[in-house]
């Protein structure tokens, strides 16, 4: 007598299916999720790295000029006020948050400080959106008694919000503004603030202080 073999046929039905593809919908949602977050991590992070090498680029950029400021501590400003005034530093509060600040700096085409020259160097804020600023530095290699004016612009960054200054005298005071043009002296230091949006749209504040070499004299 034969044995014979039964073979089951069945296949999966309708609500296993069902089932199937809920579990996998559920899977693929999981790692579609991780994934867009992994991304954008990843996008804001490397968003930021850029962000912050840009800005530190600036802030060494301007720290040099800065650092450079030049006065004649031997002008007479009783005798040549104010049409021979040449050298100095103002600062001026356009707007909230908005300031600029125009300088005399000495600068070099080598590493020779005999062959340094002075020319005027201005930073403000120029609106290029809504909220949004470009900052412009103005280079005169010509200075004459307008220190706030003459020479060439050129854009240094864009998506700016805010930029302001502030200035410690020799009293220990943070002071807002600097005038030099009616008192012979520069600030011991100078703190930049600029607030700024990152590729992402995210905002930013950024602070460094400069000290001014020159700002006492010798």
């Amino acid at each position: 007598m034969g044995i014979r073999l039964m073979r089951n046929n069945r296949g999966f039905t309708l609500l296993e299916v069902m089932i199937a593809i809920t579990v996998l919908a559920f899977i693929l949602g999981i790692v579609y999720t991780t994934f867009a977050t992994v991304s954008e991590s990843y996008k804001r992070g490397a968003a930021a790295l850029e962000s912050n090498v840009k800005i530190r680029n600036l802030a060494e950029y301007m720290m040099k000029d800065l650092s450079s400021l030049f006065i004649d501590f031997d002008q007479d400003l009783d005798k040549c006020n104010p049409a021979c005034l040449t050298y100095g530093l103002v600062s001026d509060i356009v707007s909230e948050g908005v300031s600029r600040l125009d300088f005399t700096a000495l600068s070099t085409d080598s590493d020779d400080f005999n062959d340094a020259f002075i020319t005027e160097v201005g930073y403000s804020l120029l609106p290029s959106g809504e909220s949004s600023y470009s900052l412009i530095k103005r280079i005169d290699e010509t200075p004459d008694e307008n220190l706030k004016e003459g020479g060439h612009s050129f854009e240094l960054m864009e998506g700016i919000s805010s930029l302001t200054f502030e200035f410690f005298n020799d009293k220990g005071e943070w002071l807002k503004e600097w005038y030099s043009l009616d008192k012979n002296l520069l600030p011991r230091t100078i703190k930049i603030i600029i607030a700024f949006d990152d590729d992402m749209g995210e905002s930013k504040t950024f602070s460094m202080q400069v000290p001014v070499y020159l700002g006492v004299e010798l």
